[in-house]
């Protein structure tokens, strides 16, 4: 848990790290999250870091720990500013995010980096396994840490049982529910990343009913890294969109719906929607 130096009540962001990290693993972002005046809590996913448990890579009992944290947890131990809580999430996080913000919990605003909108397209593009992405992901977690339901998956990628691998990625995607209903969610997307492409997120950004951005960047899983070079431009969007859309700042007039950093990581240009390829 980061307190700001400002006294009394604050807006608050919580922060969720991707598969093999630990809340740790995001104190960069968490800390100049503080610094510019928010509550930032990060935790540690089950079976990840020292939380106990066995990971399911975003099953029911996950979800209803963000679900907890958010409305129980977080306002008894800090002196959060009404319903003024966001979300940041990268990869597995970003994905938990979307996922429980589509479920019901109340985050005021979104931002999700490098992640997934439909895991199934983005594991098993065109019915063909990306095994070596899911047993590299899987493989972050010790085999111990893992519930049942993640040693199925491993079962139905070599059975290749596409049916099971279906419903899995269906019960942690959120494609379907974003026209329903999201908060304000800002997409952050790596230019180059062969775990989660760029139409995860544009897709997504298509799909959003409300208020939404789309910064696309050069970081990612690999080949890109994260943080990449633009990292200081992606926090100031980031930090931008949480003073809009959680404390009531006004936005900078003509906000592109789109931006695009360059490969170096130095400049970015703005458009009203996506650019041409």
């Amino acid at each position: 848990l980061y307190l700001p130096d400002a006294s009394g009540p604050r807006p608050a962001v919580m922060l969720f790290h991707g598969i093999g990290g630990n809340r740790q693993s995001i104190d960069a972002v968490a800390s100049r999250f503080a610094d510019r005046g928010y509550i930032a809590l990060t935790s540690d996913f089950r079976g990840h870091g020292q939380s106990g448990g066995f990971f399911t890579a975003l099953g029911p009992r996950e979800l209803l720990d963000v679900a907890r944290l958010r409305e129980a947890w977080l306002p008894a131990n800090a002196p959060v500013d009404g319903d003024k809580v966001g979300a940041w999430g990268i990869s597995l996080g970003g994905g938990a995010a979307l996922r429980a913000a589509g479920e019901g919990t109340p985050f005021k605003a979104l931002e999700v980096v490098e992640t997934w909108t439909d895991l199934y397209e983005a594991l098993v593009p065109q019915s063909l396994p990306k095994s070596g992405a899911i047993f590299q992901f899987l493989g972050a977690v010790p085999r111990e840490r893992q519930g049942p339901e993640l040693l199925a998956v491993q079962n139905a990628v070599a059975s290749r049982d596409l049916p099971a691998l279906r419903a899995f990625s269906q019960a942690r995607s959120s494609r379907e529910l974003l026209s329903r209903g999201h908060p304000p969610t800002l997409f952050f997307q790596g230019r180059r990343d062969f775990a989660f492409g760029l139409e995860q997120s544009i897709i997504g950004w298509q799909r959003h009913s409300g208020p939404k951005g789309l910064y696309i960047g050069a970081f990612g899983h690999a080949p890109s890294t994260f943080p990449g070079p633009d990292f200081e431009l992606l926090m100031q969007r980031a930090l931008q969109w949480f003073d809009v859309h959680l404390t009531g700042a006004a936005d900078t007039p003509n906000r592109p719906a789109v931006e695009l950093a360059n490969e170096s990581g130095t400049s970015v240009q703005g458009y009203p929607g996506l650019p041409p390829t």
